[in-house]
């Protein structure tokens, strides 16, 4: 079986064939070493998973090759290349469950069609979806989403929530709220919209979105930095300018970076914490689009940009 990371993640977005699956439980029960790398790439891929781009499972392959260099160098000796090279590390208390999942192997199931996110907590919670869409919910909050139609994605939120869609051009995705639907590609933007509100209120950071009634009456299609207000009450809407960068950092205390390289996060990092980040691995131009929250703290956030890259990242010491 080749490809194993690539394989993982099929299965981990809803999209391996049956044949793929059944590879995978093949995989699984000949040893428990397989059994823990697949725990622990499930970890590393479902909850930092970034925007998939053109060379995805060439960055996958690289990533994978730079932590097996990392790996090799502090054993101090040479071990051969293999798809299902146990990676140590990456989710230790992953390893605690497998045994608990896997001790009896049974048929993987197929995907739900619709996947409810709650934020249950006293905090922003920032999740990322399989089409590497990311959402951020405020307290209280919560999304329906469905990612598996063939000309069509859709999101059902009750709450307040920073949008950040990744870009499909065939697939839109459609922001659905008790008065007003959201029609948008590749775009960030924030909305709250609860039951019990009396407006509905949408801020436009980046791209384009067209607002329109739940039965598809036009009404208006936001550029940058506008803000729109739709009352529930009159079903009347108002459109007018805003800063927007500061108000998601304010609200939601997230950062996001599209298209960015390593040294512009790190920059990014470390103009949001008080710490200075080392970096080891080679300087190139390999551009991600990265999020964190403030409240994650630099250890998280370095970390997950060392997961993301295949480079050694830490925090060395405070400014």
């Amino acid at each position: 079986m080749e490809n194993t990371l690539t394989l993982i993640n099929r299965y981990l977005e809803g999209t391996a064939t049956e044949e793929e699956k059944q590879q995978l439980m093949s995989f699984l029960e000949e040893s428990e070493e397989n059994r823990r790398l697949f725990a622990s790439l499930s970890v590393t891929l479902s909850r930092h998973q970034t925007d998939r781009l053109p060379d995805s499972e060439e960055r996958e392959d690289r990533m994978l090759s730079r932590l097996n260099a990392r790996i090799d160098a502090a054993e101090g000796k040479k071990r051969s290349r293999r798809p299902f090279m146990w990676i140590s590390g990456i989710a230790a208390a992953a390893a605690i469950v497998v045994g608990l999942v896997f001790s009896r192997p049974k048929p993987l199931e197929e995907p739900v069609k619709e996947t409810l996110l709650s934020n249950n907590t006293e905090v922003v919670r920032l999740y990322t979806l399989p089409d590497g869409s990311k959402i951020c919910l405020k307290p209280g909050s919560s999304v329906l989403y469905n990612l598996s139609e063939p000309e069509e994605r859709t999101i059902t939120l009750d709450g307040d929530a920073y949008f950040n869609i990744a870009r499909d051009t065939l697939r839109p995705m459609t922001i659905r709220t008790k008065d007003v639907y959201l029609r948008v590609l590749g775009t960030t933007f924030t909305v709250a919209s609860k039951n019990g509100y009396q407006n509905t209120e949408i801020v436009l950071e980046t791209g384009s979105v067209r607002l329109s009634t739940p039965s598809g009456v036009p009404l208006v299609r936001l550029s940058p930095d506008q803000r729109a207000v739709f009352s529930s009450r009159t079903s009347d809407i108002t459109v007018e300018p805003v800063a927007a960068s500061p108000f998601v950092v304010s609200n939601y205390s997230i950062v996001s970076l599209s298209n960015a390289t390593v040294a512009e996060i790190v920059s990014e990092i470390e103009k949001t914490f008080p710490v200075r980040v080392s970096v080891s691995g080679e300087s190139d131009q390999t551009r991600y689009d990265f999020n964190f929250l403030k409240s994650d703290g630099p250890d998280d956030v370095v970390h997950v940009l060392e997961l993301l890259t295949g480079d050694q990242c830490s925090v060395v010491r405070n400014k």
